[in-house]
């Protein structure tokens, strides 16, 4: 009976969580948008959209911003996402030089820096990837929840856990990039091609937007 209790427990705070991440990439995508708007999109009763928003509120992820129009009745709250609730850092890792951008969670880019380098070695570029993400992290402004993750964008075959097996133009083989990153920053990192990130950055903020924003 214990372990049903468990696995129950556990279902329904996976529900709860699957349910707040709903309510929250509906704002993120079509704010300023009401909570019945929220409940007529997800299917979600007005009573748990509210009881999730409020969380959200709470957790300084959404804000109200004023009210709409009204075909009759109160007008209806608006809400609309706290991009400004975290930073990213970003890093690409050319062969000459390392572009890095802090972030908000729109994709707006706050702070950019451009270190050139003529050394490839890995132990170098590492390094000075590390300058350059200390001095973004200090620029970057004060938020809730700070720096939430950064992201490394290399021209070169990446594994899925972040381990590079090669990159030709930078001379490099089998090495960790991802593991010094999170130990000197103790952030989350992922590691990526480059092309993959740039195709995906053109799927949530250029051409492939429009169709993206469509089906959600």
């Amino acid at each position: 009976m214990i372990g049903v209790v468990v696995v129950l427990n556990a279902s329904h705070e996976l529900m709860k969580d699957f349910n707040k991440s709903t309510v929250f990439r509906l704002i993120k995508n079509h704010h300023p948008i009401s909570r019945a708007e929220i409940a007529k999109r997800s299917g979600l009763n007005k009573a748990t959209v509210s009881t999730l928003v409020a969380q959200l509120i709470e957790s300084q992820f959404v804000y109200e911003i004023g009210t709409g129009d009204s075909s009759g009745g109160r007008k209806p709250v608006l809400l609309y996402y706290n991009q400004a609730a975290a930073h990213t850092i970003s890093i690409d890792i050319g062969v000459n030089r390392i572009i890095g951008v802090a972030t908000d969670l729109s994709g707006k880019i706050l702070q950019q820096e451009i270190l050139l380098f003529t050394d490839r070695s890995f132990e170098h570029v590492l390094a000075e990837a590390k300058k350059l993400i200390a001095s973004l992290i200090e620029l970057a402004p004060t938020s809730p929840y700070g720096i939430c993750g950064i992201a490394i964008g290399v021209p070169g075959i990446v594994q899925s856990n972040g381990k590079v097996l090669l990159a030709p133009n930078l001379g490099w083989s089998n090495v960790d990039i991802k593991t010094p990153l999170e130990q000197t920053f103790q952030l989350p990192v992922l590691v990526e091609n480059e092309a993959n990130a740039g195709a995906y950055g053109e799927k949530l903020y250029g051409a492939g937007s429009t169709m993206i924003m469509l089906l959600m």
